[in-house]
């Protein structure tokens, strides 16, 4: 099981453009991670549970609570509830790798982690 404290304590100490791409990097995660049958069924249940926990921490943050982030957080905890369903039906497996790699580009887009880069280079 994580440490979740100190999961936060090391995130917390991030600045916010990083603390968007760690929350890009496990919705990234999960959509790598959805078509191997094993890792779907004991990493993707993980990875939900430190999305959640990542997004809760950015959503305590008035520019972070809006519907777009609250919108986010209701699929991830619909897809957490259900996940012993999705597995078993790809098609839904399909939907949820194409949708959290939809979100993980829209938040690394909202990080400038891509733009800092580039200019940085």
């Amino acid at each position: 099981m994580p440490n979740w404290s100190s999961i936060e304590a090391g995130f917390l100490k991030q600045p916010r453009s990083m603390q968007l791409g760690e929350l890009a990097s496990c919705l990234s995660r999960i959509k790598a991670w959805c078509f191997d049958i094993e890792s779907a069924r004991q990493g993707v249940p993980v990875i939900l549970s430190e999305s959640l926990f990542y997004l809760a921490l950015l959503i305590e943050h008035e520019e972070f609570h809006t519907p777009e982030f609250i919108q986010l957080r209701q699929l991830l905890l619909s897809w957490q509830k259900y996940w012993s369903v999705i597995i078993s039906q790809p098609a839904e497996i399909a939907f949820v790798s194409a949708t959290s790699a939809s979100w993980s580009e829209r938040i690394l887009n909202m990080s400038g982690l891509l733009t800092s880069e580039t200019k940085s280079v």
